[in-house]
């Protein structure tokens, strides 16, 4: 652009974008001990926050303006045709290849994410707990895309807002950056999922880059320079302590925590590339891997994800994924992001054209792409699964399952009966709330009046859990529990069946403690309870079994395989735990709920055409309808 020369180059900027990809793939390839290596994404946020910062205040001196085209054609040079390589060629492995993934949630989020939106759309759809999961997205890791770009739509107006109003832009940055830090940390609180991926509550990671930027005492102070060494090692340090802290479970994010990758990205900008560590950081490897960070960033998710479908728990896949993914990130960084970067925009305002038509494009191809493997049997298989999946009616009902989003108590009634007809209530988690179509024919063939109190996600124990979904304590879980019990005691059924899913991070003795709690302390003595122990939790999705290996024979689902052996996932000691947490308590009684699921020791995906499943631990109601028979037998209820 006329007048704003090109910025310096800076090696060691180039690195540390090395080191944060690095970070943030071996935390998702599973390496162990880099749990916590998504911090690299923070360190981008704090790079991408200085060097656009830097360039907009470089044209801002220079010519007292921005020409807002220019920037934004700069920016779509930059990062459109490495992802619409990313989006098209993820698209052709869908379609070419046997992959076990739903199109569907794929689908839209291709489409949010080359509008830009991805962080949005993820954010909401993080919000229904039974919706298509977010982790199980291949462009999840896009939503990091969606805060940058929706920053560089409003930081050159703040900036150009800020050179008209003040000789420097250092004081108000400084007010972006703490308005931003504590609306994150309040939603961190309030709003978890927001506080994630919302770009408001972001901000203030970007503009910590744009305060270093800004603020030339960083750079040119005497007392910085001769410790770069040492500013440098506490970047280090602090960037390690970050990833090694977060490698633990039940370490909430952002939240405070957050600080820690920032200031060290800091730190390590602001000591340049001439210290003491400079051979460490800025090697080779690094540099390399921080020339291709972009285009490896898009590619290494959908790869790793794609290799976890097709082969579970493989090492080898795994690896494999990682370097397909390091292939690609230099085929594109070589033959479409270096070819792009080098071309003139001069024009930008037909470089905005171009890259609103190819927007268009790649959204309108994606709409009308077929479905996975669109042989005609496979479309068949696919839809007679999905429109075979249900869901507990209880589920209609509003505010049935709120979630987390309060602790209101809420009694769903099922079935009613005559004023003196005996009162069935089952409280649980959605891994309890799932007998409910059996618990339903059982209560209809005998008259018996059927509720439900149910929270998703919620145990049926007597402990406090942080939830790693909403990244904090599931207050809302524990307030709740406590009222259903209250409730419970106001007015006791004649029979009260407890359910909950192994999938909480609690281990045998955490499982018994808090069941006796529960079962002694809480609930009314010689009320008449029966728990239902966690029914099986499989290593995949039987679904995705079925979308590769069943066949249709008439309008009804086949396949000679897609099974699990009991023995392999059954929770033996969580059975265990259940049965001594209840041993001196005669009117409680432990259901063991597998060999209803699993018969015979083999854990059916398919049984009679139905799917059994609704993903790896939830029952598909119709097949839960079909149980009815041996649950009323293991229930050996007296009324």
């Amino acid at each position: 652009m006329k007048g704003i020369s090109m910025l310096h180059h800076r090696h060691e900027i180039e690195a540390l974008r090395g080191w944060a990809v690095l970070l943030v793939v071996a935390a998702h390839a599973g390496v162990s001990g880099l749990a916590g290596g998504f911090i690299g994404v923070d360190v981008f946020f704090v790079i991408s926050g200085y060097l656009i910062t830097q360039l907009l205040l470089k044209e801002l001196n220079s010519t007292g303006k921005i020409d807002f085209l220019a920037f934004y054609a700069r920016r779509v040079r930059r990062l459109l045709p490495a992802l619409v390589f990313l989006i098209t060629g993820v698209a052709a492995l869908l379609y070419w290849l046997p992959i076990p993934i739903d199109q569907e949630p794929q689908r839209k989020a291709a489409i949010a994410s080359m509008l830009w939106m991805a962080n949005i759309h993820f954010s909401l759809m993080d919000m229904d707990y039974f919706g298509p999961q977010a982790s199980d997205n291949l462009f999840l890791h896009l939503w990091s895309l969606g805060v940058e770009e929706q920053f560089y739509l409003v930081w050159p107006l703040l900036l150009l807002v800020i050179h008209r109003l003040a000789r420097s832009a250092s004081p108000a940055i400084t007010v972006i950056l703490v308005a931003s830090l504590l609306a994150g940390m309040l939603a961190f609180v309030l709003w978890p999922v927001h506080a994630y991926y919302q770009m408001p509550f972001r901000l203030w990671q970007l503009a910590a880059g744009g305060l270093l930027a800004a603020t030339p005492w960083f750079a040119q102070s005497s007392v910085l320079n001769r410790h770069n060494t040492t500013q440098a090692a506490l970047g280090t340090g602090l960037l390690v302590l970050a990833c090694v802290l977060l490698s633990s479970e039940g370490l909430p994010y952002p939240g405070p925590l957050a600080l820690l990758p920032t200031l060290a990205a800091m730190l390590l900008i602001n000591a340049g590339g001439e210290h003491g560590l400079a051979r460490f950081i800025s090697n080779p490897l690094s540099r390399s891997l921080g020339a291709i960070s972009y285009s490896l960033y898009l590619w290494h998710w959908p790869l790793l994800l794609m290799a976890k479908a097709l082969a579970p728990g493989s090492t080898t896949m795994t690896l494999a994924a990682v370097l397909l993914a390091i292939l690609l990130a230099w085929l594109s960084w070589r033959l479409i992001e270096g070819p792009t970067r080098r071309l003139e925009t001069r024009r930008p305002l037909r470089w905005l054209t171009a890259s609103a038509l190819v927007t268009g494009s790649v959204i309108a191809v994606t709409v009308n792409l077929p479905p996975i493997n669109s042989m005609a049997e496979q479309e068949q298989v696919s839809t007679q699964l999905y429109s075979n999946i249900s869901m507990p009616r209880i589920y209609r009902t509003p505010n049935c399952d709120d979630w987390y989003n309060s602790d209101a108590v809420v009694e769903c009634v099922v079935t009613t009966a005559g004023k003196n007809a005996p009162r069935l209530l089952l409280v649980g988690d959605s891994i309890g709330a799932q007998w409910t179509p059996a618990l339903e024919a059982i209560a209809l063939a005998h008259g018996w009046q059927f509720s439900v109190y149910t929270k998703s996600a919620c145990p049926m124990l007597d402990v406090e859990f942080h939830y790693p979904r909403i990244n904090r304590r599931y207050t809302e879980c524990e307030t709740w529990r406590e009222k259903v019990l209250e409730v419970i005691a106001k007015s006791p059924p004649d029979v009260l069946l407890l359910g909950s899913t192994s999938g909480y991070p609690f281990g045998a003795e955490e499982w018994e403690n808090g069941a006796r709690r529960l079962l002694e302390q809480k609930l009314p003595a010689q009320l008449q309870i029966r728990y239902l122990a966690p029914s099986p939790v499989l290593p995949v999705d039987p679904r995705a079994c079925l979308l590769r290996s069943a066949s249709t024979s008439g309008n009804q689902l086949t396949t000679t395989g897609c099974t699990v052996d009991l023995a392999e996932v059954q929770r033996t000691d969580l059975l265990t735990a259940l049965r001594r947490a209840s041993a001196q308590l005669p009117h409680v009684r432990i259901i063991d709920t597998a060999p209803i699921v699993c018969p015979d020791g083999i854990c059916p995906a398919l049984v009679d055409g139905i799917p059994a499943w609704r993903d790896n631990q939830h029952l598909n109601a119709a097949y839960v309808e079909t149980l009815a028979a041996p649950l009323e037998q293991a229930l050996d209820l007296k009324h």
